[in-house]
């Protein structure tokens, strides 16, 4: 099926509204709708039940105020925006990685050690994993290893998104999924 993306800033002269109506429209015509947004965009777009959710640690931490830093903490974190209304939710932490959680179980990535070029395009490009998993038709911990590895990939590469496929499936075996539930 379609995706339909919510990611970035939004421009300052689109209302909240107007663009949540745009997302109740695409998942009207049945898309799978995921969001990487923060502050007043995240909270009013979580109203609209998305099915999937990812932000970093920072995104969070100014949408909520908390700053989750342990697992236990964490998984309280993402069971908090499931109940506001995601179906899964992803808290995204940089070189240590990521926790997903989704009604099918909570897992924690581990990413490869990488003396990183650049983090810029990183949530990006593990969104852009996450979608190719589960497009394919793979689990939720297998397009978690693909986010990962998108997500290595693009932190080694110069300019944001650009990085080759082949150099993610070089990550691919590098990462490491934990399942914490």
């Amino acid at each position: 099926g379609d995706w339909v993306f919510s990611s970035g800033n939004l421009p300052p002269s689109l209302p909240l509204k107007d663009t949540a109506d745009l997302l109740k429209a695409a998942r009207r015509g049945g898309a799978f709708f995921a969001l990487d947004q923060r502050g007043p965009a995240l909270r009013a777009f979580l109203k609209e039940k998305p099915d999937y959710v990812q932000a970093n640690r920072s995104e969070y931490t100014r949408t909520f105020g908390d700053k989750p830093k342990e697992d236990s903490a964490i998984l309280r974190f993402l069971s908090k925006v499931m109940v506001l209304g995601a179906a899964s939710a992803a808290y995204l932490d940089g070189e240590k990685g990521a926790v997903l959680a989704t009604t099918e179980g909570v897992w924690k990535l581990i990413p490869p050690r990488l003396r990183a070029r650049s983090p810029i395009g990183a949530g990006d490009s593990f969104l852009g994993g996450m979608r190719y998993g589960r497009m394919r038709g793979l689990s939720w911990p297998e397009s978690l290893r693909w986010a990962g590895a998108a997500a290595a990939a693009n932190v080694m590469t110069p300019g944001a998104c650009r990085f080759a496929r082949v150099l993610a499936l070089h990550y691919l075996g590098a990462c490491r999924i934990k399942e914490l539930s």
